[in-house]
């Protein structure tokens, strides 16, 4: 007697077990969830998009409510705000779909009662928290089909879909149109994007908790990955060797109307006053190679570092871009991908650049005052291997009105990849209005030495400069290396007196004031120039020797110094 009690009871509780066992699959949400590479220390890179599946006999009700949590020190890049729902402004799905829209379902068809539901997705800018709210009128709602492992509700969303391309017809995802509330654009894809923001997180995964409210819903898996930490891109300016940033002429009026102030051209010497302007390809290196991404480029013109309209403006030139898998093949390249570009005036308007022209004049209203370039998506020619970017810029236009001698051009580039956010932003300087003038009586060039370090060679080099007048004075000394460095050092001289001395004692007090190698390890020539000495007309001026010999074989060598004008 006792034995079948027993098992009655067994039996009871295995009934109890099968018949529950709908309602334990019921509001249970299965999660999948891309993990995405993100780089270190980025501000803003792609997270993984979320399928919810929900399982056979899950209720959708308006009311609902699910929240995701990304990892502790991850924050939302970019603000999240968009609805899910049957045509936009509110629509709910009365019927649901097999295929086509981000609200899908498999197996028997969903019950509806009332209108059905639809969703609210958003996220603040800087907040770690996504809420996904089921929207609609009262107690309407959709449940999927009973049939376990058969039937159940589908929900996509941050997965980069577009009502054009993954979704069918009118159902899909919408922001707001120009009517707060309102959702009646269709979400691009970069609405549709989860952008992050791991500049001060140091782990190695992202996840997302999941939760909702009355813990109505059990995730499975609850905390899933969404992106996963590789190493951070560091990307900057490359510059071609030994960068050398010109003086750009700037234009005369004779009278008005008979002027001459042509364009300028980054990276075309000739465009600048002569011997001030070498190796200026604008080339962009990182640490690794760059994404295979779109991208969008966004440059704009500034004028001794200000933005807005300051007298200087892009031409009708195409932008041409190329990605290069080495530094020497970027700053020889020449680079053939040319994005579509759109121009804007300093106020945001729609500008129409014209060409490269001598023009001096540009009406103070006219659409041709482009200050910023803005690029269309694309990839910038950029293949998985590319480490750097070479860009060829537009030439230059500008308002003689508007600039002076000693006006610094600049251009600042942001680059950023579609649809999260900013990669790289940096100043490229193009140039100086105004070629040099000798503000000096007397210059004098000493046109060869082997170097001023006495240890890298073989040879001493010494110099003499002499102080032909009766007045004290004082004279700069210009080092200019075969390698691109220079520098000065300025000497004082007395009145029917010389500086003699070795370029190794004159480097020890010299000031590097270009290149980016070692100064004192190059051939190099020396120009020496004085404000205050009064020049050879007026019984004055300035004369002086070279020597340089080797100790160790006797051979020496000198010569004198060449009179000249600066520029």
């Amino acid at each position: 007697m006792r034995k079948k009690n027993v098992l009655a009871i067994i039996g009871a509780v295995l009934m109890i077990c099968v018949l529950g066992s709908p309602a334990f699959a019921a509001n249970t949400a299965t999660m999948n969830v891309t993990s995405e590479p993100i780089h270190y220390q980025a501000i803003s890179d792609k997270g993984g998009g979320f399928t919810i599946t929900f399982d056979a006999g899950s209720s959708l009700v308006v009311g609902d409510q699910i929240t995701i949590d990304l990892t502790f020190g991850v924050t939302l890049a970019k603000a999240i705000d968009l609805e899910i729902s049957n045509g936009g402004s509110g629509t709910p799905w009365g019927v649901v779909s097999t295929t086509g829209s981000p609200l899908t379902y498999t197996g028997a068809a969903p019950a509806v009662v009332g209108a059905g539901v639809y969703f609210r997705l958003h996220g603040t800018l800087g907040s770690q928290r996504i809420t996904l709210d089921v929207m609609g009128s009262g107690t309407d709602s959709i449940t999927a089909g009973g049939a376990a492992g058969v039937d159940s509700l589908i929900l996509k969303f941050l997965n980069q879909g577009t009502n054009a391309v993954e979704y069918a017809g009118d159902p899909g995802i919408y922001i707001q149109g120009l009517t707060p509330g309102t959702y009646d654009v269709a979400a691009q894809l970069g609405d549709n994007t989860l952008c992050i923001n791991v500049s001060q997180y140091t782990g190695t995964t992202v996840h997302g908790s999941m939760d909702s409210a009355s813990d109505k819903f059990t995730f499975v898996p609850s905390n899933p990955q969404i992106a996963h930490v590789v190493s951070a891109l560091d990307i900057n300016f490359e510059p071609c060797g030994k960068r050398l940033t010109g003086y750009i002429p700037i234009g005369t009026r004779v009278t008005q109307g008979s002027e001459y102030c042509p364009d300028f051209d980054n990276e075309v010497n000739g465009d600048f006053c002569i011997g001030t302007h070498a190796n200026n390809q604008m080339v962009i290196g990182a640490s690794s190679p760059f994404d295979t991404a779109m991208y969008t480029v966004r440059m704009e013109i500034l004028v001794n570092g200000q933005s807005g309209d300051n007298g200087v403006f892009w031409t009708n030139d195409p932008l041409l871009v190329d990605g290069y898998d080495t530094q020497s093949a970027a700053c020889t390249g020449i680079p053939l991908v040319s994005p579509a570009t759109t121009y804007q005036l300093a106020s945001g308007a729609p500008a129409t650049p014209v060409a490269g022209s001598t023009t001096c004049d540009f009406a103070p209203l006219s659409t041709t005052r482009a200050v910023v370039m803005n690029t269309a998506q694309s990839d910038l020619g950029l293949v998985s291997s590319n480490d750097y970017l070479a860009f060829d810029l537009p030439p230059m236009d500008y308002d003689l009105d508007e600039i002076m001698t000693g006006d610094v051009v600049s251009v600042y580039v942001t680059i950023i990849k579609v649809p999260c956010g900013v990669v790289f932003q940096g100043e490229w300087t193009i140039g100086t209005f105004g070629c040099p003038v000798a503000a000096i009586s007397t210059t004098i060039r000493y046109p060869y030495f082997t170097d001023m370090d006495a240890s890298s060679d073989a040879y001493w080099d010494g110099i003499v400069v002499e102080n032909l007048s009766g007045t004290n004075g004082n004279v700069t000394l210009m080092a200019f290396e075969q390698d691109g460095d220079q520098g000065t050092v300025t000497v004082s001289i007395n009145a029917n007196s010389m500086f003699v001395g070795l370029l190794s004692d004159a480097l020890a007090l010299m000031t590097q004031t270009a290149g980016t190698g070692t100064l004192g390890d190059s051939p190099l020539y020396i120009i020496a120039s004085t404000t205050d000495i009064p020049p050879a007309v007026m019984g004055g001026g300035i004369d002086g020797f070279a020597m340089m010999g080797r100790p160790d074989t006797g051979e020496a060598m000198g010569y004198l110094p060449r009179l000249m004008s600066m520029y």
